[in-house]
């Protein structure tokens, strides 16, 4: 009995080693959370705008958040529920502008570029939904608030 009893607990060691080292190479191998947003040169942070559900994210692109004064991003729709999405722009003298296409559809994304208008490599940004019958903006927002926008800058 007790010799069936170190067999079985052997097998359970096993298994759980296994399972350990099957988990820690699939965490080394993932690419980790999207970030896109400057809060700064060298310094990205991932952005997303919820409103209710998780509307629209970003994921970065090479020459992001290095102060040359363009920012890059890849935006993806996060939901099939008949809205589509977009990001929006807005620097100091300059109206909103849509940096991205209009994507329609869970999962489809956009590679964006946003060139500084001022020189200072500062923008608010935003994410906005559309219609996806006319695409007539619904809301726009940032993180969990409508209406609101990030501040990007050292882009």
């Amino acid at each position: 009995m007790l010799n069936r009893l170190r067999r079985l607990a052997a097998r359970f060691l096993a298994v759980g080693l296994l399972a350990a080292t099957l988990f820690t190479v699939d965490s080394l191998a993932s690419p980790s959370p999207a970030e896109a947003r400057c809060n700064g040169v060298n310094n990205p942070v991932w952005s997303n705008w919820v409103y209710g559900y998780l509307r629209a994210s970003e994921t970065p692109a090479a020459g992001t958040c290095n102060g040359n004064q363009l920012y890059t991003g890849v935006l993806k729709d996060e939901r099939a529920d008949g809205y589509c999405v977009s990001v929006w722009f807005m620097e100091a003298g300059y109206p909103w502008a849509r940096a991205s296409s209009i994507l329609c559809g869970v999962g489809s994304t956009d590679t964006f570029e946003w060139r500084d208008k001022n020189d200072n490599s500062r923008a608010y940004e935003q994410f906005c939904i559309h219609r996806a019958s006319d695409w007539h903006i619904v809301a726009c927002g940032w993180g969990n608030e409508r209406d609101a926008y990030g501040t990007n800058y050292g882009y």
